[in-house]
């Protein structure tokens, strides 16, 4: 494999980092994590990655913040993010888990609709 500078890597160019992603899944059953490392680590590509192999009862929402530049800016984006995951639990879409507060989805098909769709709103 040669270095990709700058440039993001496929899903399937992502090795060695299945046992952090169990861990991770394992970890936000319960709480909430963050990752924190050096520049060009891998970080967003596990994100990615997680996102695109998420458990059948997972919702995952992946928004690139990087070109946020004021607080103002990411609290609106977060705030638009609840309203989408709301107005699913609103239309039975979606369950939260009382527990870890995690959202599930109720039904495969809308899974696979947003799994499908989720560039659209990104």
């Amino acid at each position: 494999m040669k270095a990709n500078p700058g440039g993001e890597l496929a899903l399937d160019e992502v090795i060695g980092r299945d046992d952090l992603i169990r861990r991770l899944w394992d970890t936000l059953a319960q709480q909430s994590v963050v990752l924190i490392a050096e520049r060009r680590m891998g970080k967003t590509s596990v994100i990615k990655k997680m996102a695109a192999e998420c458990p059948d009862e997972r919702v995952t929402l992946y928004r690139d913040v990087e070109g946020l530049d004021t607080p103002h800016a990411f609290v609106e984006e977060a705030d638009d993010l609840g309203s989408l995951l709301r107005l699913f639990e609103r239309d039975h879409y979606v369950r939260r888990d009382a527990k870890t507060g995690a959202y599930r989805f109720r039904f495969g098909l809308i899974k696979r609709w947003w799994r499908l769709s989720r560039d659209l709103v990104a």
